[in-house]
């Protein structure tokens, strides 16, 4: 369902928060030359709000969807007395339904860019949810402006909404201590003692700086009632995580995992030619070794992950730009023991390796260990696998695809692409909706990616 595009321009890197009722407010999104300050909400059909979903429920759901309008509109009716009648849009049959919600500054009027008031035009950000009394708010952090304020931010707003989200004032925060550095494409995860955990995020700098490797390793925290930044310095000696962008965080065990990133201050001089793959494990933070945050130790370890059930797991365990959320263990996939104690487990959707043009369009699991005494370090075994029997299958027919659009010559990028994949799946996709196929053993090389950027080509009709 497709209906944001004439509420939200771009979605991409908006700040986005759950609120109690299962829906979804929106904030910005965009890039450096176009963003937005656009405020949305999100409401699924309550099929999908259910804690254990019915998935016949959602697949009837889903069928009678494609006989929906396309957007739900409010109507205007005239009676035959010459009255007007006004009826509410008919949105029940619709699994999700897309409202803007109407923002306004706050009496100080103070705000950034253009627009009224409040943040202004934003990209690369985070949100998370505040609980005031009986209101809810949304709490934004940093991100980066478009040109009419082309830089990174480092300032904390909130979003007071109103009981249907139809409604909402910004404000901007006056907060507590010394706060982070200004960072777009960090990452950030509220934490069950009230916290937002935030790591990584940078201006975006192509190359290493003396503020940029002050901040590895550091762990900036909000206190969400108070508004008190603090922050944890590894001690010197320690081991620590590279500074990553546009990675995932999540809670998990008492602890924060940092999965994926890239690393645009390593990336140097981009080669004119070759295998630029070659040279992405030292863009991108490998998923098979990711880093947790111990919340009570406040300590750094590094985890080894196993892949034995991921395709090309050279090619497959390296992006960014991904979307994580963690299960409870009741939730977690594989068969509980007969105790009921399981394993927790962390879903990942797609992804990007936006330096070369790949693109992910999978959804993995990690399996993590159970809390067990001793030290932290003997803790971090964990399995990446595909959710259910953490085995991904892949098959589909192939057919051959020819390019246009807005991409110059359809013939170069169509040779450009054949060269990426190796020439054994030679510019081919999947029929209708079954994904890409990769015939064959796959040696790796990239080819994984690059086959999902020309699926994406392919949704929008430029393949």
């Amino acid at each position: 369902v497709d209906q944001h595009g004439k509420l939200h321009p771009s979605l991409h890197g908006a700040a986005k928060v759950q609120l109690a009722d299962g829906s979804i407010v929106f904030y910005g999104g965009g890039n450096p030359q176009q963003s937005s300050g656009v405020v949305s909400h999100l409401v699924p059909h309550p099929a999908l709000r259910r804690a254990r979903p019915d998935a016949e429920e959602v697949m009837q759901l889903l069928l009678n969807a494609q006989e929906a309008p396309e957007s739900p509109l409010w109507s205007a009716v005239r009676h035959p007395d010459g009255s007007i009648g006004v009826l509410a849009p008919l949105t029940d049959g619709l699994p999700l339904v897309w409202s803007s919600v109407d923002a306004r500054s706050d009496a100080s009027g103070r705000g950034v860019g253009g627009g009224r008031g409040g943040p202004g035009r934003r990209h690369g950000l985070h949100a998370c949810l505040r609980r005031a009394g009986v209101e809810e708010e949304m709490v934004i952090f940093g991100g980066r402006g478009d040109p009419e304020a082309p830089r990174c931010f480092n300032d904390v707003w909130c979003l007071s909404l109103s009981k249907d989200a139809r409604e909402g004032v910004w404000r901007q925060v006056e907060t507590q201590g010394g706060g982070p550095p200004p960072k777009v494409w960090y990452g950030a995860t509220p934490t069950k003692d009230g916290n937002w955990v935030i790591y990584g995020g940078s201006e975006w700098q192509f190359e290493e700086t003396a503020a940029l490797a002050a901040d590895r390793g550091v762990v900036w925290i909000l206190a969400l009632q108070s508004f008190a930044w603090s922050s944890v310095v590894p001690a010197a000696g320690t081991s620590r995580p590279e500074v990553v962008l546009a990675c995932s965080l999540v809670e998990v065990s008492g602890s924060v995992l940092v999965l994926g990133g890239c690393m645009p201050h390593r990336l140097g001089n981009m080669p004119a030619t070759g295998r630029t793959f070659a040279h992405c494990p030292k863009w991108y933070a490998s998923l098979s070794r990711p880093w947790r945050f111990h919340l009570a130790s406040r300590r750094w370890s590094q985890a080894s992950a196993s892949a034995d059930g991921v395709p090309e797991p050279g090619d497959t365990l390296l992006r960014s730009h991904t979307s994580a959320v963690a299960l409870p263990v009741q939730a977690a996939p594989r068969q509980l023991p007969p105790d009921g104690a399981g394993p927790e487990a962390v879903l990942l959707f797609g992804g990007s390796r936006y330096f070369t043009g790949a693109y992910f369009h999978d959804l993995l699991a990690l399996r993590l260990p159970l809390p067990a005494p001793g030290p932290e370090e003997e803790q971090e075994g964990c399995a990446w696998g595909a959710p259910g029997d953490w085995v991904e299958e892949v098959g589909a027919e192939v057919e051959r695809v020819s390019i246009s659009g807005p991409f110059g010559s359809g013939e170069g990028v169509l040779r450009r692409m054949r060269r990426r994949l190796s020439g054994q799946i030679s510019g081919a996709v999947a029929s209708g909706s079954s994904g890409l196929a990769l015939p064959g053993p796959a040696p790796g090389g990239g080819r994984r990616g690059s086959a999902g950027r020309l699926r994406a080509m392919e949704r929008d009709a430029v393949a």
